[in-house]
C-alpha cells in the first residue's frame, strides 16, 4: 500500500497530559480500537470518560476498546473530560 493511502490515529488530551500514542498506518475504512486512556493525566480536577471525534466534545463519543472505522486523512481522538478526579 502506498505510503499516501496510510492514516494515523492521533489522541489529543485536550487540557490534559500524556495522552496515549498509536504507532500504527492504517487503510481508509479500517476498523481501530480506540486506545485506553491509562497513564493520561485529565486536567486538574476533572477525569476522563470518553473520546471525541471533535475538540469541542460535539462529535461522536469513542469509549476506550471500542471500535471505529477510518476515513480518508488522519484521525484525531480528543479527550472528554468531567468533574471528578484524575483518569480511569
Amino acid at each position: 500500500m502506498p505510503a499516501g493511502r496510510q492514516q494515523r490515529v492521533l489522541y489529543d488530551a485536550n487540557g490534559g497530559e500524556n495522552a496515549p500514542a498509536d504507532g500504527g498506518l492504517y487503510a481508509i475504512n479500517a476498523e481501530v480500537a480506540a486506545a485506553s486512556a491509562a497513564g493520561m493525566t485529565a486536567p486538574e480536577g476533572k477525569r476522563f470518560i470518553a473520546w471525541n471525534t471533535s475538540k469541542d466534545g460535539s462529535g461522536t463519543n469513542i469509549l476506550p476498546g471500542e471500535t471505529f472505522r477510518i476515513a480518508k486523512g488522519d484521525r484525531t481522538l480528543y479527550a472528554v473530560c468531567t468533574g471528578g478526579r484524575g483518569a480511569d
